[in-house]
């Protein structure tokens, strides 16, 4: 559970905070500290809202700062570093050792913020499939994705090292008509990081996953990404229902490593 930190209740916050730095304790540089740097993580949106199961992290790091006047800013920065961020770091979990892997921990924490809000807080992110795990076979990824309760995400590396696929509100199964939500956005990574593709409105066309091939997004005769049976070629190109750019570089592209995950809340 996650309580939302508005413009208002920053404002509210950083003024308790001066309160008990002039008032309650105007010699501690140490707190000084602590209201410095809270700030500039809230204004730099660094922190877009508060994990209440931190709060009692936070109150030791409060009570830690008024306790050791003489702190320094690293170590207040460190201890406040380390609470927000590496305590709710994603564990990649269920991939063997020796599996060929397409998601890494850095695209991980650059896909999170595009998650919608509930599953950014999944600490643990379980593979359901794997080209170089589990085979190449279609069938086999229904089979075991389909116990799936909740979305999962697609990552596909191509023969050019790119990497690039779609966040699905639904775990993929085999039907003939499109199914999802507007929750599901393509993405891909670049060269400065990763750039997301959201619904625009315009159609519905979000999966449609049949025995033949998987595609997301679509209109005008076109899909956003789209995998062959045999999961070992694909296409992605302009869509309406993301105005996405083309996931690859070229049109057309051939799957080196495929992967589906699913989340753990």
């Amino acid at each position: 559970m996650k309580l939302r930190i508005h413009e208002a209740e920053k404002k509210c916050f950083c003024f308790i905070l001066l309160f008990f730095y002039f008032v309650i304790f105007p010699c501690s540089k140490s707190f000084l500290y602590f209201f410095l740097i809270v700030y500039y993580l809230y204004y730099s949106n660094k922190i877009e809202s508060l994990p209440i199961t931190y709060y009692p992290s936070y109150s030791s790091l409060v009570i830690f700062v008024f306790l050791k006047k003489k702190t320094s800013f690293i170590i207040i920065y460190g201890k406040l570093y380390s609470i927000l961020f590496k305590t709710n770091m994603v564990e990649l979990v269920d991939r063997r050792s020796d599996t060929t892997p397409v998601l890494t921990d850095t695209i991980v924490d650059k896909l999170r913020p595009f998650l919608p809000q509930r599953y950014r807080l999944a600490t643990r992110w379980s593979l359901l499939y794997s080209l170089d795990q589990h085979g190449i076979s279609l069938s086999t990824l229904y089979r075991l994705v389909k116990n799936n309760k909740g979305p999962c995400l697609l990552a596909i590396k191509d023969a050019n090292d790119q990497v690039f696929g779609a966040f699905l509100n639904e775990t993929l199964k085999p039907t003939t008509h499109y199914y999802g939500t507007g929750e599901c956005f393509l993405w891909r990574t670049t060269s400065t990081g990763l750039k997301a593709y959201s619904w625009t409105g315009m159609n519905e066309y979000m999966i449609l996953s049949e025995h033949e091939f998987i595609a997301i997004g679509g209109g005008d005769g076109k899909f956003g990404l789209w995998i062959n049976g045999d999961l070992d070629k694909g296409y992605s190109s302009s869509c309406p229902t993301f105005n996405n750019e083309p996931l690859s570089i070229q049109p057309e592209f051939n799957c080196i490593e495929l992967e589906i995950w699913g989340f753990r809340i």
